[in-house]
């Protein structure tokens, strides 16, 4: 999850500085889906990003407030599963 946040904040996002916001036009349970995770899973991960401050949820998209660090995150989340 971070790792796809992390891609579509560098891609798509809308940049203001080292922030991006991210228009998803889906919900938190599509795009747990789409990232072949439960809508449990999804909420959960997306929970943890948010406590982190990585992350702010609106209604259909996603604030990534330091894309940097995320992607940090996701590469070290990475490392822990191989």
């Amino acid at each position: 999850m971070a790792r796809f946040l992390t891609h579509l904040a560098l891609e798509v996002g809308e940049r203001n500085g080292q922030s991006a916001t991210i228009q998803l036009g889906m919900d938190r349970a599509e795009l747990g889906l789409m990232l072949r995770m439960s809508r449990a899973t999804a909420i959960e991960t997306l929970g943890q990003l948010k406590a982190l401050g990585l992350i702010k949820c609106g209604r259909k998209h996603i604030e990534v407030t330091d894309i940097d660090a995320l992607g940090l995150y996701a590469s070290r989340e990475m490392s822990n599963v191989i």
